[in-house]
């Protein structure tokens, strides 16, 4: 068994067993490179100052082998659900977990576990966790056990080749059903084809401030190639273009986000990929009805041209336009006669990216030394897209002293509240001090051989300490108030990046040489239009000049060029 993906330079490899038809292609290691990279972004990003354990769930985990990648990576800081609904495909889970000495759930037989069961967990198909005893059947701080989960202790499987106890849970479940009975924080979604029937299993229970990844094959669907079928799976239509792929993952995302207000839910997209088999996405959640309404405005039609491909989006409106082709920049339904414009959508009319995490997952990549250039090269432009700021800057590490802000007051005396002690100092009773025998369950735990007076000094010597507990969580409450009312403002659904991108091979003057587009994007900022390189295409520009002006600068650009060379 060789280890995977060899241009990784740390330990945390793992081995795998594949028993799909063909080996994995570069472009199922990409997929596996960006949802780790994700995942690294999240926990420094969005979880960086709690303490509990990330709960992460691959959905369709096959061989298992990105879910054992979370594991081997970041160890403790997560718990990872494999589930798959085939037999074979979860055996061989067992098997890589095995492999990689890591304790794995093991079912136990039905006859022994049938009477403990709840019907709930019975229909889920729970498993028992091996592991420690320290650790096996017990909640991740705080949090409830699954259900169905055993005490049982298996020392075969127990122990990683550090001697680390390492497990991740293994479930053989429909993962519509495993979805609508738990909640996790992180969930990847991954499925053979059109990812839109999970959606809603996927929001139904998935936390606040969590992070959903799709991963979406039915590119036939997604291009245009089928039309019925994109308006069954996507309630949209789509086109062959210039710009299909972006119009493919603005497609998903438009079905993304109508799932997500069915829950009273809405979504900041994080970070959008797309190649030739495969469309990518990560959004953030947010619980909350002014969240979801705010999303739901930003799904729009787009109104194409099919003469000259200009395009734009199409305002929502309760009343129909009269002239929907003003829209557009070019003059092509006035010197054209007939039909020369069609609607496509509805879509997603925000954002693709968000430049902060890109900077985390950036952080994260070169942290965990992934050796995987066209992954960083990628999430570099993406970057550069997201500011639109041209040709991208070397990404720059933050420390903790320039991203942290001053304290505020009330964020002082928080902290304060927090640094108190809660131990109570019985040192003045004296004689009366009384003594607590936690070994004794007879009486219920009650303070045995404590005088009445000695008790009443107790108690008046809690009432501070209780009036300091009250005063930590009124401060916590506050906190959390805050957190919430700043993540709400800072919650923000209006684009800041120019929608769709130019295609230079498509639109160049018919005479002369084609610009390079590091020229082109030059002089486009120059004029004073935005503009970026796009990772949808290698020979596009990202601009919110339209096509009339873009082509004056190529022109501008082009007789500069042949001034200076003559």
């Amino acid at each position: 068994m060789g280890p995977l993906l060899s241009g990784h330079t740390t330990s945390a490899l793992v081995q795998y067993q594949d028993l799909s038809l063909g080996a994995l292609s570069l472009t199922c290691a990409d997929i596996r490179n960006l949802v780790l990279c994700t995942l690294a972004g999240y926990l420094s990003w969005v979880k960086k100052e709690s303490h509990v354990k990330i709960e992460c769930l691959d959905a369709f985990s096959a061989t298992g082998l990105m879910g054992l990648t979370w594991k081997r990576y970041f160890q403790d800081l997560v718990k990872v659900t494999l589930c798959d609904n085939n037999e074979t495909a979860v055996a061989c889970i067992r098997e890589n977990c095995k492999l990689n000495q890591i304790a794995s759930v093991t079912e136990q037989p039905k006859e022994e576990v049938f009477d403990s069961l709840t019907p709930t967990s019975q229909s889920l198909g729970m498993s028992k966790i091996i592991g420690t005893a320290d650790n096996v059947g017990v909640g991740l701080q705080g949090r409830d056990p699954p259900m169905g989960a055993s005490s049982g202790v298996d020392d075969s499987d127990s122990v990683t080749a550090d001697g680390d106890a390492s497990e991740v849970e293994v479930v053989h479940s429909d993962i519509n059903v495993l979805l609508h009975q738990r909640g996790f924080d992180f969930v990847h979604l991954d499925p053979y084809g059109s990812p839109v029937y999970y959606l809603d299993a996927a929001f139904r229970n998935i936390r606040n401030d969590g992070v959903l990844t799709i991963t979406a094959t039915d590119v036939s669907a997604l291009y245009g190639k089928c039309p019925q079928v994109t308006l069954r799976s996507y309630s949209g239509t789509s086109m062959k273009n210039e710009y299909t792929k972006e119009l493919a993952a603005r497609l998903i995302l438009a079905a993304v986000v109508r799932a997500a207000a069915r829950c009273n839910k809405g979504v900041k997209v994080l970070v959008t990929a797309a190649a030739e088999h495969f469309i990518f996405t990560a959004v953030h959640v947010y619980r909350g009805t002014t969240f979801a309404d705010q999303c739901l405005s930003k799904i729009q039609k787009v109104l194409h041209c099919q003469m000259c491909e200009e395009r734009t989006f199409i305002p929502r409106s309760p009343a129909p336009l009269e002239k929907p082709c003003s829209l557009l920049s070019c003059k092509c339904s006035e010197e054209i006669t007939g039909r020369t414009a069609v609607v496509v959508g509805p879509v997603w009319s925000g954002d693709l990216y968000d430049e902060s995490f890109l900077n985390a997952m950036l952080d994260e990549t070169r942290r965990m030394k992934l050796n995987d250039g066209r992954l960083i090269s990628m999430l570099q432009t993406m970057r550069s897209e997201a500011r639109c700021s041209g040709i991208d800057a070397p990404c720059r590490t933050t420390t903790a002293s320039s991203t942290t802000p001053p304290k505020t007051n009330q964020e002082s005396d928080t902290q304060q509240c927090h640094e108190k002690t809660n131990v109570c100092d019985t040192s003045n009773v004296g004689e009366f001090a009384p003594v607590r025998d936690v070994t004794n369950k007879s009486d219920g735990g009650i303070l045995e051989n404590v005088p009445i007076d000695g008790a009443a000094a107790v108690a008046e010597q809690m009432k501070p300490l209780v009036n300091e507990n009250r005063q930590v969580k009124r401060c916590a409450s506050e906190e959390a108030a805050g957190l919430r009312k700043k993540r709400r403002e800072e919650f923000n659904v209006e684009p800041t990046m120019p929608a769709f991108f130019y295609n230079l091979h498509r639109h160049s003057l018919k005479a002369g040489n084609l610009l390079r587009v590091e020229r082109v994007i030059h002089s486009l900022q120059a004029e004073g239009y935005l503009a970026s390189r796009t990772h949808f295409d290698a020979r596009a520009v990202r601009t919110n000049a339209t096509l009339c002006q873009l082509k004056q600068v190529m022109e501008k650009s082009r007789d500069i060029s042949e001034t200076c060379q003559s």
